[in-house]
């Protein structure tokens, strides 16, 4: 078999039905597969055919593109991201929890003083409307309240990078 002859511009504008100047801005774009001798460019049939099949792209354009760009997104775009979005959700549970805490300890505390002083009007011999046992269970249970909700604001604030699950996101199920 004869190797592929080295051909011009017109060879290639007429092989592709399209003109020379359109051939010079693919070459100028370097779109198009060609090669400079002297002043002249030449070019391979083979390689015209293959850059038309892969859709107008050389062969290596398409080759392995979305693993480049998700290790280029992992490597320079994800860390700023991820710290920008540590930064926001350490400041908005950092904020809750100070909200939180101050609401229920007002609240605990205003529950551990009425319970005071219901005890000393029962030790006093005064009609008490309230249940002392009911008034403790409530210091109580606003106590595991705040226990439990400044443990979850604590986790809140602990991130993990990770890649997006594509069950919640389906248009990403190709990164499978």
């Amino acid at each position: 078999m004869l190797p592929d002859p080295w051909v011009s511009v017109e060879d290639v504008a007429r092989h592709l039905g399209v003109s020379k100047d359109t051939n010079y801005r693919w070459v100028e774009a370097q779109r198009l597969a060609a090669h400079k001798v002297g002043r002249f460019w030449k070019f391979k049939l083979q390689e015209i055919d293959d850059w038309v099949r892969a859709g107008g792209k050389e062969p290596w354009i398409c080759a392995d593109q979305e693993q480049k760009a998700l290790a280029l997104a992992a490597s320079s775009l994800v860390p700023p991201h991820f710290e920008e979005v540590a930064h926001r959700r350490m400041a908005k549970a950092d904020k809750t929890l100070a909200a939180v805490n101050e609401r229920l300890t007002k609240e605990i505390d205003y529950w551990s003083d009425r319970w005071m002083k219901l005890r000393e009007d029962q030790e006093a011999g005064e009609d008490v409307r309230l249940n002392l046992e009911n008034v403790r269970r409530t210091i109580l249970d606003l106590e595991g309240r705040l226990e439990g909700r400044k443990k979850e604001l604590q986790a809140m604030r602990h991130l993990s990078s990770a890649r997006p699950c594509p069950s919640l996101f389906p248009s990403l199920a190709c990164l499978e």
